[in-house]
């Protein structure tokens, strides 16, 4: 009764903390190594946080599961009947963008200035400079490579400046990506 006081307790705490200080300090709080400037939208680090550490300027968005422990051991057991363990610690580098539901399996580590794709299951390392995506994620190209389509074709903060109204915002991003697409397509038929 008093542990499931205690972890109710726990729980309870973790929310709040996530709320009204934000998820970095939550997850701080739950032994996870952060890095300085980052983003922490989710609050999956599974039942081994202190396994996790996470790198400068990086975003972890929202359903993010991190793992650090295969559960399927439970299944393999030795000749007394005793159950094998597999822990592995999970490292993301700096500068590193991780998409909505992303899965991170135990034992990964994601390289500095990566993008895992929304809904990946990311199962082996992440080099530096890629961005992967799909289950099992695979390298699907690199970091630069999207970095110049970005340039080319979106607006950028100060192209954006002087909006109040976000809807407003929004609209005149996408009018300004529409003239860039079509000014990009024109060069590149020439």
């Amino acid at each position: 009764m008093l542990r499931s006081f205690g972890r109710a307790f726990g729980g309870i705490m973790g929310i709040a903390l996530f709320v009204f200080f934000g998820g970095d300090v939550a997850a701080r709080g739950r032994g996870v190594q952060i890095g300085k400037r980052c983003r922490i939208y989710t609050r999956n680090f599974g039942s081994e946080p202190f396994l996790i550490s996470i790198g400068n300027d990086t975003t972890i968005t929202s359903g993010v599961k991190i793992l650090t422990h295969d559960g399927g051991t439970s299944l393999v057991f030795n000749e007394e009947g005793f159950r094998y363990q597999r822990f592995a610690p999970v490292s993301i580098g700096d500068s590193v963008f991780v998409g909505v539901n992303a899965i991170i399996m135990p034992g990964v580590r994601v390289g500095s200035n990566a993008i895992v794709g929304a809904g990946a299951v990311v199962t082996r390392d992440v080099a530096d400079g890629t961005i992967v995506a799909g289950t099992p994620a695979r390298v699907i190209g690199s970091v630069d490579d999207y970095a110049k389509r970005v340039r080319a074709t979106c607006p950028n903060s100060r192209e954006l400046q002087g909006y109040d109204n976000y809807q407003e915002y929004v609209e005149e991003a996408l009018a300004i990506s529409e003239k860039k697409r079509r000014s990009a397509n024109v060069v590149g038929r020439s």
